[in-house]
């Protein structure tokens, strides 16, 4: 639907995978979790990343980041997510994308990830 509706600007298509690696291939992306929600935290605790108080849902963001917990299964598994029950992590890992997207174009890059064919 995007795509139909000519936007303006690139689609990078990313699915958030519970994996360990960055993967590409023909311009779909596959990104862990546990990656997208690390360089968001690494970027707000350099200050590269604030939220700007009179931005619609910014209290909701805040929110949301606040709550995010991760949890290891008894498998050994990160699940990276909401704390409560009925919490959302949806503008989390909105913002997440676009840093993580960010970081990617400012090192460089397809080298980032791992291509595959």
């Amino acid at each position: 639907m995007l795509e139909r509706a000519r936007i303006g600007c690139a689609l990078a298509p990313v699915t958030i995978t519970s994996g360990d690696e960055v993967a590409e291939l023909k311009g779909w992306w596959r990104v862990p979790k546990r990656d997208l929600v690390t360089n968001l935290q690494v970027m707000l605790e350099e200050r590269k990343l604030r939220v700007a108080g009179g931005m619609a849902e910014a209290a909701t963001l805040v929110r949301e980041m606040q709550e995010m917990r991760v949890k290891i299964t008894p498998s050994g598994r990160e699940q990276y997510g909401a704390r409560g029950k009925g919490e959302h992590d949806d503008l989390v890992m909105a913002v997440a994308l676009a840093a993580w997207w960010l970081k990617r174009k400012n090192l460089g890059g397809e080298a980032r990830g791992r291509r595959r064919r």
